[in-house]
């Protein structure tokens, strides 16, 4: 078995961890190999089986820092590790490697969640999945992504990951900067860095331009979020559907936004979440699931299909309520008849719920008739919070 932690270049033929001392007795031999070889798992760095600490292994709520440090790992670590620079150093014979693993998620061995996956355990991209994206082939599709919030905590250097030929950066709608791909590395698409550019009290937003061809091809812009306003609702995956046949499940994500859709990532809300429909919420109650945290601006819910199709209505609304705070939202989707001839217990069904709605029918007027009364109030504190606004400018003006 080839071992799937490169030193100085070099794959080894035994698992033992190689040294300097060692390295050239283990060394796999490409040119006495016909086979071909696949590393069959790649990616995770931790500090013993105990602690289990590593720079791999980062919590998407950890926020942005944290994120890049676990992209930075699989791109191209200040240490001799496998990552995506490593994969493409190798001959001909080595055709690639498998993360381990794409998704967070619990273990049986370990008491502590494995946080290695480019996405969370909802499905919630990390830095590092538009890492991956972003080696995708250009002709398939052009990808840019800004890695950087424009937050009071965010990093002074702007991290782009993207296919492109080489990216225009336009800071304030004024400055311009651009930067071409570095071609002497080995990986198909390294990110761009782009140093010093965010200044807090300076930078306001950020535009970024992919070039292929000497062409713009993709245009991305980036924010910092204002005053949180109101929550956005959607489905993790809105391209497949919500199967009745009472085990399938899809994932509404809340969002703490601003006017202007801007995620506010820093924040500390909760969401409660409601649902009227044939549906329920996936163990609502039982594991922190409802009311759920905001973690780095959004808070998911994993929505459970009954038996019965139709339409399925989720809403969310803040813990903590008041007229200055963030409104709720509302999100309508379908839940499609099974292919599948099913075989259940009508008594069982209706015990757990899989068959029926959850709140009266008339729950949803008396909802839609507070959200019209708190509207109001929300939209006449503006007015009163642009008065302070202004006073405030008056003031410093004098």
């Amino acid at each position: 078995m080839v071992y799937s932690h490169p030193f100085k270049g070099y794959f080894w033929t035994k698992v033992i961890k190689p040294t300097p001392e060692n390295y050239e007795a283990y060394r796999f031999d490409y040119e006495a190999e016909e086979r071909s070889v696949f590393t069959r798992e790649w990616g995770d760095n931790v500090d013993d089986w105990n602690a289990q600490n590593s720079t791999s292994r980062i919590r998407r709520s950890w926020g942005e820092k944290a994120q890049l440090v676990q992209a930075n790992h699989y791109e191209k670590p200040n240490m001799i590790y496998t990552c995506w620079e490593s994969l493409y150093k190798t001959p001909q014979q080595h055709v690639g490697g498998t993360l381990w693993h794409a998704f967070d998620h619990q273990r049986g061995y370990h008491p502590d969640p494995f946080y290695g996956g480019i996405m969370d355990v909802f499905r919630q991209p990390k830095y590092s999945y538009y890492l991956f994206q972003s080696q995708k082939d250009p002709d398939i599709e052009p990808v840019l992504y800004i890695a950087n919030e424009l937050s009071p905590v965010s990093g002074a250097n702007v991290q782009i990951y993207s296919n492109c030929d080489a990216i225009r950066l336009i800071v304030n709608q004024s400055d311009t900067l651009r930067q071409n791909k570095d071609t002497s590395r080995a990986m198909p698409h390294p990110p761009f860095v782009f140093k010093d550019v965010f200044h807090f009290k300076e930078t306001k937003g950020i535009i970024a331009e992919g070039i292929i061809d000497n062409q713009v091809v993709i245009i991305k812009e980036k924010n910092p979020a204002l005053r949180p306003t109101k929550i956005k609702l959607e489905l993790a995956d809105s391209s497949r559907s919500l199967i009745a046949n009472g085990s399938d499940f899809i994932t509404v994500i809340a969002s703490i936004t601003d006017d202007n859709g801007n995620v506010k990532r820093l924040n500390n809300s909760r969401i409660q979440f409601e649902i009227d429909g044939p549906a329920r919420l996936l163990n609502n109650g039982k594991i922190n699931a409802n009311p759920k945290p905001v973690e780095w601006g959004t808070a998911p819910v994993l929505v459970q299909s009954t038996v019965n199709p139709g339409k399925i209505t989720v809403s969310a609304s803040l813990v903590s309520t008041g007229v200055n705070r963030p409104s709720g939202a509302t999100i309508e989707f379908y839940s499609k008849p099974t292919e599948i001839p099913l075989i259940f217990s009508e008594k069982l069904t209706k015990h757990h719920g899989l068959n029926q709605n959850q709140f009266p029918k008339n729950k949803s007027k008396m909802d839609s008739l507070k959200k019209e009364i708190e509207d109001l109030k929300r939209n006449l504190n503006r007015m009163k919070l642009k008065e302070v606004e202004q006073q405030q400018e008056d003031f410093i003006g004098e």
